[in-house]
């Protein structure tokens, strides 16, 4: 009996001793995110790690921001943003393929019209967008594979043609 403990006790301190070593090995979910920011940066992505500012009263219904990746494409040099601020559009879950500005403030009516159109080709796993002078960000949970890359990228690049212009404008 004495020797079964005396295996044991060496089995489990050998579990120990190789769990941590275990778990710097990626998991499948890892890599595929390692991959995915790979290919966006290529095509000049810009990857945040960070979650949008949305109003306290709304942060409990959008708690699945806190898992999103920002995925930023900026401006070209030579584009000018005709937004005159910051603007945050969060995916509705009220309304299927509805989104919404949960601040007061707005873009112009004609180009909020044509930022829905193009917020509604966005996938599923697209939670919010934000757009302004530094581009357009793509806020989503990574799932997808090259394909699905290439299409953000695609997003993107419309997103930012509806917010630029080629001139300094007023306000800027």
């Amino acid at each position: 009996m004495g020797g079964y403990i005396g295996w044991i006790i060496a089995l489990v301190v050998l579990g120990m001793l190789a769990y941590p070593i275990l778990q710097l090995v990626p998991s499948k979910r890892q890599r595929l995110q390692v991959q995915l920011r790979q290919l966006a940066t290529q095509k000049g992505i810009r990857i945040q790690i960070s979650q949008p500012q949305i109003p306290a009263a709304l942060a409990g219904q959008y708690d699945d921001l806190r898992f999103c990746v920002a995925y930023l494409l900026p401006l070209p040099p030579q584009q000018h943003c005709r937004l005159q601020q910051s603007y945050l559009a969060l995916r509705s879950h009220n309304e299927e393929n509805g989104w919404f500005w949960p601040n007061q403030q707005r873009p112009e009516a004609r180009l909020m019209e044509a930022m829905l159109e193009a917020y509604r080709q966005l996938p599923g796993s697209c939670q919010a967008v934000s757009q302004g002078s530094a581009g357009s960000a793509i806020y989503w949970r990574e799932n997808g594979d090259a394909k699905t890359i290439s299409e953000l990228h695609q997003q993107l690049q419309a997103l930012n043609q509806l917010i630029s212009c080629t001139k300094p404008t007023p306000f800027q």
